[in-house]
């Protein structure tokens, strides 16, 4: 037996020794947890500049997790499963004021609604004191490792500003309108869940220059290939960390700046 392979079954006979199951973390609250946001790198995010926050090996058109500070090149990506989704309206403070997210709104907030009527729908909107409102679709997922995973390895949130919005668009409108024939030939379109997707970042270009945009697919090729098996511990998980979610007892960390986020609109 190989040094490598005698510890790794050492560690596995250790571990298997706990009676309990996360005991000491009960009753853990928000204000404990912390959501990463994954975010794409472009050319003049912090992380690829020279400086403070440069994060070794990064390059424009990277995937990275705010928390681990792990890049993934934007043609590897990383596998998903979608598990809640969020449409806010987030307010910005000027940079030359100190930057940083000033408050969330949902659509039907009255603010939100005259500047929509005042400044069009589409866009990032200027707020009565300065401040930029900008559209953003969030997506909480858990990440695979490998697509044929029962567990994730972590769960992130990735937003969609700009640019972005048209890749959550496509995709979302995909897995509405998908659906599964049953024995009896009845239909049943899958929760959002029970979707395993491929994130990974395409260059594109527009009339204010080059930039990195999101690209969504299934995993396994298609819709149907990449579906959750309905007796998959991975829709348990899955269910469980929506309820903490939901519950309160999870929430993003502190959103990135608007800094990481050059790409034209």
């Amino acid at each position: 037996m190989s040094k490598d392979l005698a510890k790794e079954e050492k560690n596995e006979i250790a571990l298997s020794g706990y009676k309990t199951d996360n005991t000491g973390f009960e009753d853990m609250d928000r204000s404990e947890l912390a959501i990463p946001y994954v975010i794409l790198l472009q050319a003049m995010s912090p992380q690829v500049q020279p400086g403070v926050d440069r994060v070794e090996g990064a390059e424009a058109g990277y995937l990275m997790n705010t928390l681990t500070q792990e890049a993934t090149p934007g043609n590897v990506g990383i596998h998903i499963v979608p598990l809640m989704r969020e449409h806010m309206f987030v307010e910005y403070a000027p940079r030359e004021a100190g930057g940083g997210v000033v408050s969330r709104r949902l659509p039907s907030d009255p603010l939100v609604r005259q500047l929509r009527s005042e400044q069009g729908r589409f866009g990032k909107l200027k707020s009565p004191t300065g401040n930029e409102i900008t559209e953003t679709f969030y997506l909480y997922c858990g990440v695979l490792e490998n697509t044929d995973d029962e567990f994730f390895s972590g769960i992130v949130l990735v937003s969609f500003t700009s640019t972005k919005i048209k890749a959550y668009q496509n995709i979302m409108t995909r897995l509405r309108s998908n659906s599964i024939v049953l024995e009896d030939g009845s239909r049943v379109s899958p929760p959002l869940w029970a979707n395993r997707l491929h994130l990974t970042t395409v260059q594109q270009k527009n009339n204010h220059g080059t930039f990195f945009n999101f690209k969504i697919l299934p995993s396994e090729g298609t819709l149907r290939d990449s579906i959750i098996s309905p007796d998959s511990p991975l829709l348990v998980e899955a269910e469980s960390f929506i309820s903490q979610i939901s519950d309160g007892k999870a929430a993003a960390e502190s959103a990135p700046s608007d800094d990481s986020d050059d790409s034209p609109y």
